[in-house]
């Protein structure tokens, strides 16, 4: 399986071939300056350490150009060259040879730390002094060597020091440990005049220090220097895994301490030939001494290079550790303590591993050469559950740990294998295991975790390895504060090094949160609710709703002990809209930009800006408030108090009820709709948390307020005559009053006023009850009917209420009997407007029927798959879209409010009804209505569909349609059968209204009979 860690690990196989300097400043922005060379110097003597004479011999330095910089730099060869390069006799200090610390081509190894110059004395590190003195000030002796005197506190040899070509003398010497068991003893060295013919490495000159001891350095006219002594190697502590462990947590970790020589690390000051001081950088993240001395990783990517110094290899089956790669570029560094150089702490992920058994290595060299190395380690010990808690489960779409009393949670502590679980082997007292699941999926690393629930000490994200959890679905769920038995038998699953697990008995904890069962009903202030006669305010439909002058009774009911009273808060609620991919198929015929017609006519628009349905996100928005503490009512965990609308502030509108409790052990339960943050002991809501509002609406836990009646709109009042057609003389009186704005009154992204209906309670015609002469046409319109009334002047007046209580009382002037019935109004607004006629004007000339004051043009219709476009020249309709008629749809741009006003003849007479030919794809329909409703009312009677798409156009094969809404500037969609009901519904608004047209997407060719 490929995973980031695997494509890492085959990465890390490739050696680097140089290191690399990068001349930035720390990243850390703290200034460092310490310098890293391998010399120290004193007047005129200088000592360097290197590994052996052949080491001091070797040009390990190059040129080469620093990328970024463009500058020409002299670089560190890595590794070393094997022979050496420079002097005479390679492998041997010659009189006459260059003095070699002076050369600019050798690099002593860089042992200075903290101001002090260290060498080793083990025989594999570096543990060999090169002494140089300048010749100027140095009394030679008769053989022609300088004397350097080298101590070690208690013992002091005498040093030959062999004279150079160019002005110095020099010798080498070596530091050996007396307690190391090989007989070592010190040694003055070689004569002087055994320089002549060479000496090697065997002859040097020999001083025995121990560990942490020094070495004094003088020659007389020259100086002296010291240098300090580190005999051992770095060392490791809190290595996880341990020895036969699985790694912690699902990482591989561990400290690497060396308090004396120190290790090499990042930011590091070397010096160029130029005399400047550049600080090491070889990866290239400017991560300075915060993480030990790196060398940059080959390929595209260099950041987070391998360290030099310290190696982690992981190797599997019988592979040596050694033989395997090193992998320090995995994982991360951090320098403890204040000192660069001396501790620092790795932490890597192992969810690249794959089942098996593992062994890991770790090596480390500290600046002196000294080397420390681990023995492999290695996990042989059976995976068991160390903790089992009851109502967690894990959401795979969401990648996330959710809430669910049918769950059980396993923590194994140490990841387990993705595969090969057997739910037989796993049983649970008093239920049925169905399914397990495995929160690491086989494409997925386990980072992408968003959340895990957090239990008893464990309170952020992240903190456990989601691969050490198994999550086991029980066939019933559990009761609140049930903690069955569980039972993992043995050969259940592996971990991922393979060792499959016993037979364990386990007692799972509770975390299963308290649920809470929520009532509010709405009564008068000041009146005691009784729950089983009470409603809505009178309304048996809708939210529970109040108007300014009305209370809230809520009562909560838990289904458990709690710590404690529930905590209840109000929430005001955000609606954000968000994108949704476009829905397959067919789109609308226009395109952005595209000429269409006389003139260069662009159409408006790329088309639906929401191709499909609208979506939004649910939020907790401004108005957010704690209410006042639940009083406990009448029995154990039950609580109910009564709420003023005073007391919800500014709440107006739709708003939410959240209750949020902890049981004994504290686990969060909240309503349904808003999820605490924390499973256990979890935050109150706050402004932004997340709400689902289709929950919470079928918990009935959304609540609104209605302040005003109908909106603060005057009710629509529409006075009609109509003659009979036997006897003309014979006139009846209709007066349709409408209440839409009632239904109207806020909208909060899908979902929007649940009451609509209002109710009369009084009406008069001309001061006679006339409750009788009134119809209810729907939830807010009504008809008074007058059969031949016989005045010519009438009053009607009414009261009329809401659902909240809310009322107010109208008068209606009706003018004289018989007046003619007025033209047909359609309202454009400012911009394009999608628009139709209920049936074809008496005068169906464009022209005639759209006003020539110049505010309207063009004017485009799409019929039989062409268009057909008008503009206005000078006063006059020029084009091929010459009538206005009904059953077809018209796009209209208008540059300032206007009104459309045409007299339709009566379409009650008609023997034929009216239709529209429709061709296959795309058809700009309109709205014919025999009835003539008002721009925005549904067409036909109130038992004709109520403005259902699906009614209106059942004579076709549709598949959607589109409508444009002008003053919110935005597409309407609709879809067949998007009522699930099947019937009109009164609490959505209708989707077909006079007045609108309609894109509509036809499968074959066919007949529209509205």
């Amino acid at each position: 399986m490929a995973c980031r860690i695997t494509s890492q690990l085959l990465k890390t196989s490739l050696t680097a071939a140089a290191l690399v300097l990068l001349f930035a400043p720390s990243a850390s922005g703290q200034p460092f300056d310490q310098r890293t060379e391998g010399r120290i110097d004193t007047e005129g003597l200088s000592v360097g350490v290197f590994a052996d004479i052949a080491d001091a011999q070797t040009e390990k330095m190059r040129r080469a150009m620093y990328e970024p910089t463009g500058d020409i730099v002299s670089l560190p060869v890595e590794p070393p060259p094997a022979s050496a390069t420079l002097g005479n006799t390679p492998g041997s200090l010659t009189a006459g040879d260059l003095a070699f610390l002076h050369d600019p081509r050798v690099a002593p190894r860089p042992t200075l730390f903290d101001g002090a110059l260290y060498a080793s004395n083990s025989p594999d590190a570096y543990n060999t002094l090169l002494i140089s003195a300048a010749a100027a000030g140095v009394t030679a002796t008769e053989e022609g060597c300088a004397i350097a005197e080298v101590s070690t506190g208690g013992e002091v040899i005498t040093v030959q020091m062999a004279a150079t070509s160019d002005r110095h003398y020099q010798a080498f010497v070596r530091i050996l440990d007396p307690r190391s068991g090989q007989g070592h003893v010190s040694s003055d060295g070689p004569s002087c005049g055994d320089y002549a013919a060479g000496v090697g490495g065997a002859r040097l000159a020999t001083v025995l220090a121990r560990h942490r001891g020094d070495v004094s350095i003088r020659v007389a006219g020259a100086g002296t220097v010291s240098v300090e002594v580190d005999g051992e190697g770095p060392e490791f502590f809190e290595v996880t895994p341990e020895d036969r462990r699985e790694a912690h947590k699902g990482r591989i970790t561990f400290e690497v301490h060396d308090i004396d020589s120190g290790l090499r690390h990042d930011g590091e000051l070397v010096i160029t030939p130029d005399g400047d001081y550049k600080p090491v950088n070889a990866d290239g993240d400017n991560v300075t001494y915060q993480e030990p001395l790196t060398i940059a990783n080959e390929g595209a990517v260099r950041l987070n290079g391998k360290a030099a110094d310290i190696d982690l290899q992981v190797a599997q089956g019988g592979q040596d550790p050694r033989d395997a790669p090193d992998i320090t570029d995995s994982g991360d560094w951090e320098m403890l303590g204040e000192r660069p150089g001396v501790t620092y702490y790795f932490s890597a992920d192992v969810d690249f591993l794959s089942a098996g058994r593992h062994q890991l290595g770790l090596r480390a060299v500290d600046r002196v050469g000294n080397v420390s190395a681990t023995g492999s380690i290695h996990d042989v010990t059976p995976p068991s559950v160390v903790e089992a808690w009851t109502g967690i489960a894990f959401d795979h779409e969401r990648n996330r740990e959710v809430a669910s009393r049918s769950w059980i949670m396993l923590d194994f502590g140490e990841p387990v294998s993705d595969a090969g679980f057997v739910a037989g082997r796993i049983g649970v007292s008093w239920n049925r295991v169905v399914d397990v699941v495995h929160s690491h999926a086989p494409e997925g690393a386990f980072e992408t975790v968003t959340q895990l629930i957090g239990t008893a000490g464990v309170s952020q994200e992240h903190e456990v390895d989601p691969r050490s959890r198994l999550y086991v679905r029980l066939a019933w769920p559990l009761q609140p504060d049930e903690t069955p038995e569980i039972v993992l038998r043995a050969g259940a699953l592996q971990d991922v090094a393979g060792n499959a697990n016993e037979q364990q008995v386990i007692t799972s904890r509770d975390g299963i949160g308290p649920g809470f069962t929520v009532r509010v009903v709405a009564v008068e202030e000041g009146v005691d609710p009784d729950f089983t006669t009470h409603s809505i305010s009178g309304s048996s439909s809708g939210r529970p709703v109040v108007n300014g002058e009305q209370s809230f009774v809520v009562d909560v009911m838990a289904d458990e002990e709690l710590a404690g009273r529930p905590a209840l808060y109000f929430t005001g609620i955000r609606a954000q809209e968000i994108e949704n991919p476009a829905i397959p198929g067919q789109q609308p015929p226009f395109t952005p930009g595209r000429p269409l017609g006389p003139g260069g006519v662009f159409f408006p628009g790329a088309g639906p800006g929401r191709p499909g349905q609208q979506f939004y996100d649910y939020t907790i928005g401004e108005g957010l408030r704690a209410g006042a503490s639940l009083a406990r009512h009448d029995e154990e965990q039950h609580w109910r108090r009564t709420y003023t609308a005073s007391e919800l502030g500014s709440f107006d509108g739709l708003f939410g009820l959240v209750i949020v409790g902890e049981d004994e052990h504290g686990n969060t339960g909240a309503t349904p709709g808003w999820t605490p943050t924390n499973h256990q002991q979890g935050a109150p809501p706050a402004l932004g948390n997340a709400l689902d509002l289709y929950a919470m609406d079928d918990a009935r836990l959304l609540l609104e307020v209605d302040r005003q009646f109908n909106g603060g709109v005057r009710p629509r009042e529409h006075v009609t005559f109509r003659r009979h057609d036997d006897d003309e003389s014979e006139v009846d009186l209709f007066v349709r009053l409408d209440f839409s704005e009632e239904g109207l009154e806020y909208e909060k992204g899908e979902f929007s006023d649940s009451h609509g209906t209002v109710t009369i309670t009084e009406i008069t015609l001309d001061g006679e009850d006339a409750m009788p002469l009134l119809t209810r046409l729907n939830s807010g319109a009504f008809e008074l009917l007058a059969h031949n009334p016989g005045e010519s002047h009438h009053d009607v007046e009414y009261t009329a209420m809401d659902d909240a209580g809310n009322h107010e009382h109208f008068d209606v002037h009706v003018h004289p009997l018989g007046a003619e019935e007025p033209p047909y109004e359609v309202q454009l607004s400012p911009g394009w407007n999608l628009i139709s006629l209920p049936g074809t004007p008496e005068q169906p000339a464009l022209g005639d029927v759209v006003p020539s004051r110049g505010l309207v043009t063009p004017v485009l219709s799409y019929q039989d798959g062409d268009w057909r476009t008008a503009i206005l020249d000078d006063g006059v309709w020029r084009g091929r879209l010459e009538q206005i008629v009904g059953g077809y749809g018209y796009w209209m741009f208008s540059i300032a409010a206007e009104t459309i006003a045409v007299d339709i003849p009566d379409q009650e007479r008609r023997e034929k009804l009216p239709s529209v030919p429709v061709t296959h794809g795309w058809n700009l329909l309109g709205v014919i209505d025999l009835f003539r409703n008002e721009q925005g009312e549904p067409p036909g009677p109130e038992d004709g569909g109520g403005g259902e798409a699906d009614h209106y156009f059942a004579t076709i094969p549709w598949r959607m349609a589109y409508t444009f809404d002008t003053p919110r500037n935005r597409w309407v969609r609709l879809i067949p059968r998007d009522d699930d009901a099947g019937t009109p519904d009164d609490t959505e608004p209708p989707e077909i209204v006079n007045g609108r047209g309609y894109w509509v997407w036809s499968e074959e060719p066919s007949t529209l009979v509205p």
